[in-house]
C-alpha cells in the first residue's frame, strides 16, 4: 500500500509539474485529475484505519500440538485453531511455534 501511495504521489507531483510548464487545458485537467485521485486515496486510507477488529481474531492463530501428548478435544490432533488460552482449554500440549493461517489439508485439528 505504501508502495502504491508513493507511486500515486509521483504522478501527481509530474503532473503538477507538466501543469506548470503549459497552460493548455489537457495539463490542467490532468492536474486537477490527479489532484482528486491523491484525496480519494488519502480518504480510503482513512476509512481502512477506522475498521475495527475484536481482540479474540487478532490474537487467533495456529498453534502446534503435539500428537501423542494432546489430550480432549485435541487428542491425535497436531494442530489448534484459536487463542493460546483456547487451545490450551481443548487439550493442546504445544510443541514449537504458531503460524497465522491454518488451511493445510494434511494437518488434523482440535475439535471446537
Amino acid at each position: 500500500m505504501k508502495k502504491f501511495l508513493y507511486s500515486l504521489l509521483m504522478i501527481s507531483a509530474l503532473g503538477l509539474l507538466l501543469g506548470w510548464t503549459s497552460n493548455d487545458t489537457v495539463n490542467t485537467s490532468l492536474v486537477s485529475t490527479n489532484i482528486e485521485a491523491v484525496s480519494n486515496t488519502a480518504e480510503l486510507s482513512t476509512n481502512a484505519a477506522d475498521f475495527e477488529l475484536d481482540a479474540e481474531s487478532v490474537s487467533a492463530r495456529c498453534y502446534q500440538c503435539d500428537e501423542s501428548g494432546s489430550s480432549g478435544k485435541c487428542s491425535g490432533s497436531n494442530r489448534c485453531r484459536g487463542t493460546k488460552a483456547s487451545c490450551k482449554d481443548r487439550g493442546c500440549k504445544f510443541t514449537g511455534g504458531s503460524s497465522s493461517s491454518c488451511t493445510a489439508s494434511n494437518y488434523k485439528y482440535c475439535k471446537e
